[in-house]
């Protein structure tokens, strides 16, 4: 089991990789758009984080 703190740093870190799409893919151009490889690594961190709200926050997900 990782402590709070370790969970925390992962989450930061998965957080920080997914931080380039929250404008460069809604608005690409021919220079930002994702290889087929980002995109896998990028799903691969979104299902994290979802999971882990699911865990921490399980509320929001039964309504």
């Amino acid at each position: 089991m990782h402590s709070t703190r370790e969970a925390a740093e992962q989450l930061r870190d998965i957080l920080i990789l997914l931080m380039p799409y929250a404008v460069e893919v809604r608005y690409p151009d021919d220079y930002s758009m994702p290889s087929a490889e980002d995109t896998r690594q990028a799903r691969k961190a979104a299902q994290q984080v979802h999971h882990w709200l699911k865990e921490v926050c399980p509320e929001i997900f039964h309504r």
